[in-house]
């Protein structure tokens, strides 16, 4: 500072502190007492030296200058600022040592020691490390802070999302606390939270922009395959278990929602390119591309379009498990063939159809059980994954009133899993909306179109490719020539070459007559005789929210209500709807009331939703929770929640009426049930029919039928009591603590208590074609086999429980550092009950997730790593059963943005150390997938 400056200064500190003095009395000496001040004052500084301090001020991570940042010395309010270059220039007569502390906003401070009269520093100012929760919007559907809010709930943000080490965004969700993803392929991936997990899972509802994302005739939602293209996700919210307080039906385990950017907000044309390749040992190395464009463009301050393709192709992994199903074969499972000539590899269809006969030979009768000879899956499918997003809408702004049109198109090819695996082949699914959200009220109206295109089923497929050449009867009838010697007696008891003589002229995966003949059926929608699936149902819902809180000024309080309306069509395909589709309606209404008290630390929630499908009695869901925050900014929130669900059957489990020929799957709504009959041969001449009455009224379970067969003793046949199907239920109670420990640490605990009842499971049954299960003439039927198996969809009688701890952390640690983590304890209570008897819980009791990332390393490269690991588990389900081994996931991806460009570049991969897992009995392994990934102008 300048002698003349200090003048200054002082003599405006003088000038102020005697103003009254100054004005009232005006005399002469008390302007020489102020002069001979300024003199003193002058005569003082004059004798002192004066210190220069100058240098800049930069981002510590990028070495961007920081505009304004202002510096003090320690203990003074003396000070001043850099200019626009980041630079600063500060004079004072005050003798080393002392501190200058600099800060500017959004920046930690930091203190440089003065040693010198002459000093130039190089300040470099790192980002405050400080945790900041975000706002949560649709866990009880307004916004609230993530700390208050009164349920599980989880946020991936828009810079999450970006960040994310996994090959597309939604594999990442793999990394949130409760989740556990089932990989079925490049193109379709399915979560689920707390238990009772499925690859088509109908427990977790998934919504995107408001609307259900659920193709109607599957009730499940198919992963991102024809969800939301990667460059629109502006931010996600996962909230773990029930949720039909306010959602309704289905949102069992959780539910999962995907919001995309305003084209308000993002504006003008972004654009994506990924380029990578899958490695595993059996799929060997593939590449892969995906791309995207993004365009929204504000017409005015009222009126917006946005526009969305995005487009990925790949071959996917290869489903290769060969260990035998065979039901009466517990010997070597490995090994297949070799061992059992009655052999059903995993993922080899065809080898289901199975006979057994008797062979006499020398005087001495052997009883053999033979099953035809499969196709591995690698020859039905040609492993295609591929997925087409598309989407546009018109966005009008009215003050706070926004009113959105849209139109939302996906396009699918894959490999899926449920009772058997299919081929999804030119799969459609679109989805009209028209909207208008205020902050107020909500009104919201779209239906969705499903076309299932080509799919076709593997399982059908085979078998009609081998009928197609030879008859089941025919090749059994060779089988049992050649084994007994009628054919060449060198054959005689020889397995190889009985199975030989038969699957002579066989049709054989490369030939031209074996592809011709694959067309033909693949495309057939005849389980008879070919393979294709038709499903061309569709789902029209509308729904309204208001909240009366402006009005009513004391609590929150809002009501809402849906009506929907499901209309499925499979031509007599899938469903039992040959004489035309069938129409399914429910609606439901809820209401909600909130009250903070205590300057506003103790918060009180209470929620109600009543249910009504056409097909099952009304359903009462409430829910209350309650939470208390502590500390001096309420960083410290205590919550206990009860809250309820349920789960209406799926529109499949309901209606389906497939014959899959070793079984026929029926569905348990009891209009289905009344609709129902099938005709079967009795013998070469007669017919019988079959009511679906019949099924649950006259049946045997095929548990005492399997007994029956190996003893002899027809007391061991047991009626089977099959009820139809209602609705599964859960009630939960949960308590969970959030809080925020030295503004760096953000740590969420939870501990929940599950009660299902009424768990929806299947039942195999016997019915005998002719005899009567009630006066015992049945037990002939099943001894001369005339009978016919059904599969049928009821409910588990008794109750079950499940319970769990979840945890997650979020540190930030010096340098930009983030360390995060979760755990996961889920364990089913089944002491009185026996597992194989209800739905698989499929979960693995422990795992966890670690990881560190730095979004700005250096100069803006950014990192983030993490690691999956989840103990074994068994598997069960109506495709297979089996134990999961011990999975170990490692991902990790580098980014780079390009200095004075919006581009910004990616290198990572998935799974990165290449261990082949495989999620569920029948899927196939995943091995690494390792991508580069340019964006441009992705905000």
């Amino acid at each position: 500072m300048s002698k003349v400056a200090a003048t200054i200064q002082l003599n405006f500190r003088l000038k102020n502190y005697s103003k009254a003095m100054i004005k009232k009395r005006k005399t002469a000496l008390t302007l020489m007492l102020i002069i001979a001040g300024l003199l003193g004052s002058v005569h003082i500084f004059a004798q002192q030296r004066e210190t220069q301090v100058s240098g800049s001020v930069r981002d510590a991570i990028t070495g961007d200058p920081i505009v304004d940042a202002t510096f003090i010395i320690k203990g003074r309010v003396v000070g001043g600022n850099t200019d626009l270059e980041g630079n600063f220039n500060f004079g004072i007569n005050l003798e080393p040592p002392f501190t200058l502390i600099f800060s500017a906003v959004g920046y930690d401070l930091r203190e440089y020691e003065i040693t010198e009269f002459s000093q130039v520093l190089q300040v470099r100012l790192r980002t405050k490390t400080e945790f900041s929760t975000p706002y949560v919007k649709q866990a009880v559907r307004r916004e609230e802070n993530l700390l208050q809010s009164t349920v599980s709930v989880q946020k991936n943000n828009i810079d999450d999302i970006r960040t994310q080490p996994s090959t597309d965004f939604y594999e990442g969700l793999a990394d949130l606390r409760d989740v556990q993803m089932l990989t079925s392929g490049l193109t379709y991936q399915s979560i689920n939270t707390r238990g009772f997990a499925s690859v088509a899972n109908p427990r977790m509802v998934q919504i995107i922009d408001g609307v259900d994302n659920a193709p109607p005739g599957l009730n499940y939602s198919l992963g991102n395959m024809v969800g939301i293209s990667p460059l629109d996700v502006a931010e996600i919210e996962l909230v773990s278990g029930p949720s039909s307080a306010l959602y309704g039906p289905n949102a069992f385990n959780g539910i999962l929602f995907m919001n995309s950017k305003s084209p308000f907000d993002y504006t003008g044309l972004s654009a994506m390119m990924k380029n990578g390749i899958t490695s595993e040992a059996t799929s060997s190395t593939n590449p892969f591309i995906e791309t995207a464009l993004r365009y929204s463009e504000p017409i005015s301050d009222n009126f917006a379009v946005k526009f969305n393709l995005s487009y990925f192709r790949g071959t996917d992994w290869q489903a290769t498990d060969y260990s035998d199903l065979d039901a009466e074969t517990v010997i070597n499972p490995q090994k297949g063939r070799g061992i059992n000539p009655a052999y059903d590899g995993v993922n080899i269809y065809g080898d289901e159809i199975a006979q057994t006969f008797s062979i006499s030979n020398d005087g001495s009768t052997e009883t053999v059980r033979v099953s035809r000879t499969g196709y591995e899956e690698q020859d039905l499918t040609s492993n295609l994954a591929e997925s087409v997003k598309f989407d546009a809408s018109f966005h009008l702004r009215f003050g706070t009133t926004d009113v959105v049109g849209q139109y939302r198109l996906g396009y699918g090819n894959g490999q899926f899993q449920a009772t058997n695996r299919y081929v999804f082949r030119d799969l459609m699914q679109q989805q009209f909306k028209l909207e208008a959200v205020d902050p107020n009220f909500t009104l919201r109206a779209y239906a969705t179109f499903e076309d299932a295109g080509n799919s076709y089923d593997m399982r059908f497929l085979s078998w009609n490719l081998n009928r197609a050449w030879k008859s089941d009867e025919d090749w059994f009838t060779d089988y049992a020539a050649a084994y007994s010697g009628g054919v060449d007696a060198n054959w005689t008891r020889d397995h190889d070459a009985a199975r030989e003589y038969a699957d002579r002229d066989r049709l054989v995966p490369g030939t031209q007559q074996y592809e011709v003949m694959f067309d033909s059926i693949s495309t057939l929608a005849d389980p008879a005789r070919g393979s294709m699936i038709v499903d061309k149902s569709r789902m029209y819902h509308v729904e309204g929210l208001y909240d009366f809180t402006n009005m009513i000024k004391v609590v929150n309080f809002m009501v809402g209500g849906n009506y929907r309306s499901y209309q499925l069509n499979s031509e007599g395909n899938l469903f039992n709807d040959a004489d035309g589709a069938i129409t399914i309606t429910e609606f439901g209404g809820f209401a909600q009331l909130s009250k903070s008290i205590l300057d506003d630390r103790l918060q009180f929630l209470l929620s109600a939703r009543y249910d009504k499908n056409a097909n099952f009695d009304g359903r009462f869901t409430p829910r209350a929770s309650i939470v208390y925050s502590g500390g001096r900014k309420k960083e410290h929130n205590l919550r206990v929640t009860y809250q309820t669900g349920f789960r209406n059957p799926s529109n499949q489990s309901q209606y389906i009426g497939l014959d899959i020929g070793i079984l026929k799957l029926l569905g348990g709504a009891q209009d289905n049930i009344s609709n129902y009959a099938v005709d079967v041969n009795l013998d070469s001449a007669t017919t019988v029919t079959i009511t679906g009455q019949q099924v649950y009224d006259n049946a045997y379970t095929a548990a005492s039928v399997q007994s029956f067969a190996s003893t002899g003793d027809a007391s061991a046949l047991t009626q089977a009591t099959v009820n139809p199907l209602v609705p599964e239920q859960v009630t939960t109670l949960e308590v969970g603590y959030r809080g925020i420990f030295n503004k760096r640490m953000f740590l969420d605990l939870t501990y929940f208590r599950n009660t299902y009842t009424n768990l929806i499971t299947t039942a195999d049954v016997i019915v005998p074609l002719t005899g009567s299960v009630a006066d015992g003439s049945g037990a002939t039927d099943i001894a001369n086999g005339d009978f016919a198996a059904f599969q049928l969809y009821t409910n588990v009688e008794d109750q079950v429980s499940a319970q769990g701890i979840s945890a997650s952390f979020n540190l930030l640690l010096d340098l930009d550092f983030r360390l995060f983590g979760s755990y996961n304890y889920t364990a089913l209570q089944s002491d009185d009950i026996n597992e194989a008897e209800i739905p698989g819980f499929n979960t693995p009791t422990n795992r966890f997730t670690v990881g560190l990332s730095n979004a700005n390393l250096y100069k803006g490269f950014g990192f983030k790593a993490s690691t999956r690991w989840s103990d074994s588990y068994m598997w069960r389900s109506n495709f297979a059963e089996g134990e999961i081994p011990v999975i170990n996931i490692t991902n990790l991806q580098f980014t780079y943005d390009v200095p004075e460009s919006n581009i910004r570049l990616k290198i990572g991969g998935s799974n990165i150390f290449n261990q082949s897992y495989q999620l569920a009995v029948g899927l196939p392994s995943v091995g690494a997938q390792y991508y580069f990934q340019i964006t441009f102008n992705e905000f």
